[in-house]
C-alpha cells in the first residue's frame, strides 16, 4: 500500500489540523506514543521521536531512517482519511467535554448538534433514508447514566458511525437516529457506574427481554422487560416493577433461567 508522511497528506486534503496536532492527537488515542533514544553521535544527548503504537500500525508503519535510532511515521494513503476524521471526532470530543453534558432528549436541542442528511444507500436506491442527528462526542449522551455506556455499546443504543453530506462533499461522524434505532442481543452486560451491580440481557424475544441483574454471587434477579423499559433502567437505574419479576425456571433463557432467585430468597437490591 502506497504510504506518505502526514504532512503531505494533510496537505492533500486541505486539513484544518497541522502534522504536530495530529500526533499529539494521535498520542492521545493511544495511537502513537513518544519514545526517547541516545543520540548517535557519542555526546550523551538525550533526544525522542514519535512513533506509532501496535493500535497505530493499522493506520501506517514506522519507517527506519537508517542513520539513528529513530524511525519516522508514514501513513498508509487508503487509511489516511479514516485516521483524520477519528483525529477530529477526539478533538471536538475533547472540547465538547468541557461544556455541560448532554443527554439524548436534548440532541435536538443543542446547538453543536448538527443536522445532515445522509447519503443513500445504494444497495437500496428506492428506499428513502431517515434523518439523523450528527454527534460531536457519543460519551458526552451517556453522562450521567446510571450504567456505564462503553465504547462497544454505543452502536446498541442507536448512535453508529454514518456517512454525510456538506456542499456536496461526503464525510463520516456520529450519529444518532431520531428515534434511537437500539440494538440489545442477548449476552449483553452493563455494570453500574458505582460497579456494584451489572444487567445481563439473558434472552431476546419477538416482544420483550429476559434481563439478570445483581450484586454478584446468588443474588441474581430476573425480570421481563420492554425495549423502552431497558433503555430508562440503563439511564435512571429503576429498577422494573415486581409484577415483571421471574422467579427460578420461570424465563427463557435456558440454563440461565435457573440461576436466578426463588421466591424468598432475595438479598437487598441496594
Amino acid at each position: 500500500m502506497r504510504t506518505a508522511s502526514a504532512k503531505e497528506l494533510l496537505q492533500g486534503i486541505n486539513a484544518l489540523l497541522n502534522a504536530n496536532a495530529l500526533y499529539a492527537i494521535l498520542i492521545q488515542m493511544g495511537l502513537a506514543e513518544d519514545v526517547e533514544y541516545r543520540s548517535s553521535t557519542g555526546s550523551g544527548e538525550i533526544k525522542s521521536y514519535t512513533r506509532l503504537t501496535e493500535a497505530g500500525l493499522s493506520y501506517g508503519k514506522n519507517k527506519e531512517s537508517g542513520f539513528s535510532a529513530s524511525t519516522t511515521m508514514v501513513f498508509y494513503e487508503s487509511a489516511f482519511l479514516a485516521l483524520y476524521a477519528a483525529a477530529c471526532q477526539e478533538a471536538s470530543g475533547h472540547a465538547l467535554s468541557l461544556m455541560p453534558a448532554l443527554r439524548i432528549d436534548e440532541v435536538t436541542k443543542h446547538s453543536a448538534v448538527a443536522e445532515l442528511v445522509e447519503t443513500p444507500n445504494p444497495a437500496s436506491p428506492t428506499k428513502k433514508r431517515s434523518r439523523s442527528q450528527q454527534i460531536p462526542d457519543p460519551t458526552a449522551l451517556f453522562v450521567g447514566w446510571s450504567y456505564r455506556i462503553e465504547r462497544h455499546h454505543w452502536g446498541t443504543l442507536g448512535v453508529t458511525m454514518r456517512t454525510f453530506v456538506k456542499q456536496k462533499k461526503p464525510y463520516t461522524a456520529w450519529a444518532l437516529d431520531t428515534p434511537p434505532i437500539y440494538g440489545f442481543e442477548q449476552g449483553y452486560i452493563f455494570y453500574s457506574a458505582d460497579g456494584t451491580r451489572y444487567l445481563q440481557i439473558a434472552s431476546v424475544n419477538s416482544e420483550d427481554f429476559e434481563v439478570h441483574t445483581g450484586l454478584g454471587g446468588d443474588d441474581r434477579r430476573g425480570y421481563k422487560v420492554s425495549e423502552e423499559e431497558l433503555v430508562k433502567w440503563l439511564e435512571f437505574g429503576e429498577s422494573p416493577p415486581e409484577d415483571r419479576r421471574l422467579f427460578k425456571g420461570e424465563g427463557k433463557a435456558g440454563a440461565m433461567a435457573w440461576l436466578i432467585a426463588s421466591p424468598g430468597q432475595d438479598q437487598p437490591t441496594e
